[in-house]
């Protein structure tokens, strides 16, 4: 049984499917007090861990969970979430008391290997790793979107609990970025506006997690730079230009997501036996 704590929507979903055609149980919180309350009310053999949550940090609930457990034979594996992967991010996450870590975005190659570390599920389907980082190439090398990534996630088994089937994972997944990709962008340009550079890197992280869990490489790999300047004294002048690109990208990937979610299940309502069949 796995509890998978992450305050972005599409990491919840992107985690629990992987693990769910795992043939695992899993339970969710949105929040680290609420993680708290069900690590304090349930036992799990693991818990999956966001390191930035707005309520309590990850870091601040694996303190609160190693000071329960002083004195005891009690030690729940603790995985942390993040996005960041520097030699600094993991010193802390070893301090704090965490067993180990996971990058985002998180496929199922990661997921079976890190939880393989602590239980043993019973589906571990071998996957293709794309190990390259799409801030390190050219934009005008990139797809648009990876459809392929939403692929491999329909192709998983079918999930438990909310979702009836994989293809409601996906839409689901859709309508995260799909909703959220207008109202980010305004939060954006009204930090650009205002000059906040830390809100601006929030806001562009907050977009990320849905993008990146959707394939849309060329507009995550936007995001990146947008998380650089978190840290920066002031906005750099070219940034609204680069917020223009943005949108435009946003569009673009919206457009083909669902064009190519149109025809996949227009594709497989032709299957006998289809899941996507009405």
């Amino acid at each position: 049984r796995v509890l998978v704590v992450d305050d972005n929507l599409s990491n919840l979903r992107v985690a629990s499917a992987l693990l769910q055609s795992l043939g695992l149980n899993v339970d969710t919180a949105t929040g680290g007090f609420q993680a708290l309350s069900m690590i304090e009310k349930s036992r799990y053999d693991v818990v999956l861990l966001d390191c930035q949550m707005p309520d309590l940090s990850g870091f601040d609930v694996t303190e609160s969970v190693r000071r329960a457990e002083a004195g005891t034979s009690t030690h729940v594996p603790i995985v942390a979430l993040t996005a960041f992967t520097s030699k600094e991010m993991i010193d802390r996450c070893v301090h704090v008391g965490m067993d180990d870590f996971m990058a985002k975005p998180i496929d199922l190659d990661q997921m079976t290997t890190v939880i393989g570390r602590f239980i043993t599920p019973s589906g571990v389907p071998k996957r293709r790793v794309d190990s390259e980082n799409p801030s390190e190439r050219d934009l005008g090398t990139m797809l648009a979107v990876d459809t392929q990534a939403l692929d491999r996630l329909r192709k998983l088994s079918p999930p438990r609990g909310e979702f009836q089937s994989s293809s409601d994972v996906i839409e689901e997944l859709i309508r995260l970025f799909t909703s959220n990709t207008d109202r980010t962008l305004a939060r954006m340009r009204a930090s650009v506006e205002s000059g906040t550079a830390m809100e601006l890197a929030e806001a562009a992280h907050s977009l990320k997690s849905s993008s990146t869990s959707v394939g849309a490489i060329r507009v995550t790999a936007l995001l990146e730079k947008f998380e650089a300047i978190r840290h920066d004294a002031r906005i750099p002048s070219e940034t609204t230009s680069l917020l223009d690109q943005l949108e435009t990208e946003c569009e673009i990937a919206r457009n083909e997501i669902i064009s190519w979610w149109n025809e996949t299940k227009s594709r497989a309502s032709m299957l006998n036996g289809s899941p996507f069949a009405r």
